[in-house]
């Protein structure tokens, strides 16, 4: 699969992401490495809590917000007992892409900066 031609992250996100819906009672887990989320509208707020035996043993720490056009990236799972989910405020927009779709555009300035 080719990666769409686009001149902005932005233009990547809308020809090739997936729409996804996410509030604080929809939480993203960002348990898969190869998935990379686009904030178009709103923000994300992150999070990161310990689990033990499948069960959470702390409250939710708020690690980031990331607003209107940043990039969440899927952290995967690991023997670790961390778990990361993110929770979108109130009118936010998504847009789920591939890591390999977002490695294909031709997007190099934009994305170091």
């Amino acid at each position: 699969m080719t990666a769409p031609v686009a001149n902005s992250l932005a233009q990547v996100a809308k020809s090739a992401g997936q729409p996804v819906v996410s509030a604080s009672n929809l939480p993203i887990h960002l348990d898969d490495p190869n998935a990379v989320w686009f904030v178009e509208t709103g923000a994300l707020d992150v999070f990161l809590t310990e689990y033990r035996d499948g069960a959470p043993v702390s409250n939710a720490k708020h690690l980031l917000r990331a607003g209107r056009g940043r990039l969440v990236f899927g952290v995967g799972k690991d023997e670790s007992s961390l778990v990361a989910t993110a929770k979108g405020l109130p009118d936010t927009n998504l847009r789920r892409l591939s890591l390999g779709t977002l490695m294909e555009s031709d997007l190099d300035a934009e994305l170091s900066s």
